[in-house]
């Protein structure tokens, strides 16, 4: 497998340099063409992805400002952003560097939301039980808890 993939490469490279020398010796004003297109795409991939972390990271706080926050959709779109930081693309900036720092920001705020909405569910059940209740009666609010 790994000697077939060698001789595909090899193959690959020596078309995409008999193809240039081609285009060099048939063609050469198209070589700083295809040379801005391809810079032109790396921007594109650039601003493409700095602008999926923006989304990510807004739709997170957008859910978190909700008076009835959606906890699964909350968890999904901050896993979303996480996994949007691990994704190798071609930066020339400190794009990555400030994403980073923003997801860092979400989760430390993520964590005190959690908390304060876990608390104010509690105390508004009046959590400790002093008597035997019926659980059934704040069923909505230990879904909640226990989906966080």
């Amino acid at each position: 497998m790994k000697e077939e993939v060698c001789m595909l490469r090899s193959k690959y490279e020596s078309f995409v340099k008999s193809f240039i020398e081609l285009l060099e010796k048939n063609c050469p004003e198209l070589i700083p063409q295809l040379q801005a297109l391809s810079r032109k795409q790396v921007q594109l991939r650039r601003v493409k992805w700095i602008n999926r972390g923006r989304n990510v990271l807004t739709s997170c706080r957008a859910l978190m400002e909700d008076a009835r926050c959606d906890w699964l959709k909350l968890l999904e779109n901050f896993r979303s952003a996480c996994a949007h930081a691990q994704k190798h693309v071609e930066l020339t900036d400190n794009s990555r560097t400030t994403f980073i720092d923003a997801l860092n920001i979400l989760a430390s705020d993520l964590n005190e939301f959690a908390r304060k909405w876990v608390k104010e569910t509690l105390d508004s059940i009046k959590y400790p039980f002093e008597d035997s209740i019926d659980i059934r009666a704040f069923f909505n609010e230990t879904n909640t808890i226990a989906y966080m």
